[in-house]
């Protein structure tokens, strides 16, 4: 374990719960823009579709390292992670050792198919899985990122609870600025563009 203040949460911790912060408003702001409601689907594909599908290959590109670093181990050729795996293994003597080695249980789970994706397709560009044999099992699901980034933020929190007894969070994420305001002024545009399109046919003879 590092050197630290005695009683004080890890600083890798501190750093881990940062990068948290900023992966579940990512996760967010990607639900926010791919949404189910076709009404803003609609909005997307009429005003930047190739804009918006390139957009989702980033993200996910995104999605699978974030999960990936995560759920690293927790040394990779004699280095140490920050990632779940060391949470587990520094909370050894800790009161909740138990508790997280559950959580980083799950997170194994819905690691192992992402993991596929992260190797052959993400890092790599396996010839099998992408030309000889491509497969719908290749395809990652929102609510596998979505446990990982919240099991992992669970381990964090459980440190926080016990060296300084407080709690932090990702739920009351801040999001002004971001896309809900980009598809609101995205409908504005559409609905004046169309506002202007019938007052040109009116004024047609």
């Amino acid at each position: 374990m590092e050197k630290r203040d005695s009683g004080s949460v890890p600083h890798y911790v501190k750093w881990m719960h940062e990068q948290l912060v900023v992966a579940h408003f990512d996760l967010a702001e990607y639900k926010r823009i791919y949404t189910s409601n076709q009404a803003d689907l609609d909005v997307l594909n009429s005003t930047g579709s190739l804009f918006f599908a390139r957009l989702h290959r980033l993200y996910w590109s995104s999605f699978i390292q974030t999960a990936g670093r995560l759920m690293d181990p927790a040394t990779s050729r004699g280095r140490a992670n920050a990632s779940l795996a060391r949470l587990v293994k520094d909370a050894e003597r800790l009161p909740f050792i138990e508790r997280i080695l559950t959580l980083k249980s799950e997170a194994d789970a819905y690691w192992e198919p992402l993991k596929k994706i992260r190797d052959r397709i993400v890092a790599h560009s396996d010839y099998e899985v992408v030309v000889i044999s491509p497969s719908e099992s290749h395809n990652a699901k929102t609510m596998s990122i979505e446990r990982i980034y919240t099991i992992a933020g669970e381990g964090v929190k459980l440190y926080y609870s016990h060296f300084d007894n407080v709690g932090v969070g990702y739920d009351d994420i801040w999001h002004s600025g971001g896309a809900a305001h980009m598809l609101t002024y995205l409908k504005r545009g559409l609905d004046a563009w169309e506002a202007e399109r019938q007052r040109l046919i009116a004024l047609q003879p």
